[in-house]
């Protein structure tokens, strides 16, 4: 019994004081936005193992350090997201990092319409017998993204490297780094060119820049073009995915074919002192776009560690709420969100 056998009569329960604030969903979100919340006091339950939970449960977490995670299966023809440009009050996340984005912004109009396409997702989904077997359509859209990702990722990367190794003394020839810079974006774009068309004897720069506008357009499409046909029955959030797929390799190949048109037009131009300094700002300007480019697609192939960690570590991204640690040390760490190796006695508490 939950009461004791010795109380034939409860006594009467105790009026409960009158509350002068109700907490809500919005004042924690605030308290965490200004850094304000604290989590409560363990101190009184603490185990003599209480200082290395924090570093336990980051070691568990590390334990699905891998894309794509086997644990959530997703049905992409049903995926609803605030990211579509149809909501165009949360236009200007795209002109703010990553780590600023937000729904403050976000019109009545818009939620409106934004849970109504859930709502209509949800209904569509339950009642598609083919959405346990892979969707109505078909097609394999986490196959097309990682696609995208490993095609293009390391290409990237490899350029980005390049390009910034000339911030670093010795700062390497200007017309090698060019050169480089070439043959890295041909290995990307390759696919997609007329060789003979590009490499003609006499071609001229309008030529040249026509046969690059069309390797754009190749690469755009080439893993989506054929989904126009109308055998594909997409759903309105296959659409979607489309032309974001479609709109991601435009970007990144229309990127690359501007810098292989500026290389070659640079490599093609006699050494000169004025060649010598366009060689220069070309760099510049490669080096800020294709930083531009990574921090606009964000992914996580870019977030590691730059050394393999040891057996008593872990590759370590700051978060909340361990952001903690950074702030106790925040000269290792001179830029939000960057890797690093971590040991156990960085998260004692």
């Amino acid at each position: 019994m939950l009461i004791p056998a010795a109380e034939t009569n409860p006594p009467a329960a105790a009026q409960a004081p009158a509350l002068t604030h109700t907490p809500n969903h919005d004042d924690f979100s605030r308290q965490l936005s200004n850094r304000t919340w604290q989590p409560p006091d363990l101190s009184e339950w603490a185990t003599p193992y209480y200082l290395t939970h924090a570093w336990s449960m980051y070691h568990a977490t590390a334990w699905h350090h891998t894309r794509p995670d086997t644990r959530v299966t997703l049905h992409p023809e049903y995926l609803v997201t605030l990211y579509d440009p149809v909501y165009t009050s949360l236009a200007a996340n795209n002109r703010l990092p990553r780590l600023e984005h937000g729904l403050v912004d976000l019109s009545d109009a818009d939620q409106d319409a934004f849970l109504a396409e859930l709502d209509g997702a949800i209904r569509a989904w339950n009642g598609d017998s083919n959405a346990k077997v892979g969707g109505a359509s078909g097609v394999d859209w986490v196959a097309i993204a990682q696609t995208v990702v490993d095609r293009t990722g390391g290409t990237l990367a490899e350029l980005h490297a390049l390009l910034t190794l000339t911030d670093v003394p010795p700062a390497p020839d200007a017309a090698e780094v060019v050169s480089t810079a070439r043959l890295v974006v041909f290995a990307l774009l390759m696919p997609y060119i007329d060789h003979a068309a590009l490499f003609a004897p006499g071609i001229t720069t309008a030529e040249r820049s026509s046969v690059l506008a069309d390797v754009s357009k190749q690469c755009r499409v080439a893993l989506t073009g054929h989904i126009d046909a109308p055998a594909y029955q997409l759903t309105p959030q296959e659409r979607r995915l489309k032309h974001a797929v479609e709109g991601v390799l435009q970007r990144i190949c229309g990127f690359s074919s501007r810098v292989l048109e500026e290389a070659l037009d640079l490599l093609e131009t006699s050494s000169t002192d004025q060649t010598a300094v366009r060689r220069k700002l070309a760099i510049a300007e490669w080096r800020e776009g294709v930083k531009d480019l990574m921090g606009w697609l964000g992914w996580a192939m870019w977030e590691r560690c730059p050394r393999m960690c040891g057996w008593d570590e872990q590759c370590y991204i700051p978060m909340w709420p361990l952001d903690s640690l950074d702030e106790r040390d925040s000269e290792r760490v001179p830029e939000p969100l960057v890797p690093r190796c971590i040991k156990r006695e960085d998260f004692k508490q």
